[in-house]
């Protein structure tokens, strides 16, 4: 689950599958780094290299 929201990250995680916390959009970054997403991009490009 990719997204720039608290609520991205914490239905990712409820679902039990991988986070990516894009650092770059509407909320503030280090909430959602507070979640501890799998991936913390903060760039767009750094997409093309997730495992």
């Amino acid at each position: 689950m990719i997204g720039d929201a608290i609520y991205d990250i914490k239905m990712g995680q409820n679902a039990q599958v991988k986070t990516a916390g894009a650092l770059w959009g509407a909320h503030d970054p280090k909430a959602v780094t507070a979640l501890s997403p799998t991936f913390a991009l903060k760039d767009p490009k750094q997409l093309l290299t997730l495992p």
